[in-house]
């Protein structure tokens, strides 16, 4: 995304696509954060997390890909990769979520 105002948009859209369910894996792959997580139940308050934490951001999704790829949501992970770059850029790692 462009800017700091599209970035919250296309985390919007994301969080619409995730399950509950799904929300509570990619908390439990969060161990490093288990403690501050755990109040979160909806999808749009987990995004807003990593965003606030600053865990993702306009330039690095790559965890967030991560998690959605292990958490059983592999579309939606790759409807992020597949993006056009002018739109998104995403920086992908070789890690999975929750290594140091």
């Amino acid at each position: 995304c462009t800017n700091e105002a599209e970035f919250n948009v296309f985390l919007m859209k994301i969080a619409d696509e995730i399950t509950k369910e799904e929300v509570a894996k990619m908390k439990f792959l969060c161990s490093h954060l288990r403690r501050p997580l755990e109040a979160i139940e909806e999808p749009v308050e987990f995004v807003n997390f990593l965003r606030r934490r600053g865990i993702i951001s306009p330039g690095d999704v790559g965890y967030l890909i991560g998690l959605l790829d292990n958490s059983g949501n592999t579309r939606l992970a790759d409807m992020i990769r597949d993006l056009p770059s002018r739109y998104f850029l995403v920086k992908l790692c070789s890690t999975q979520p929750g290594d140091s």
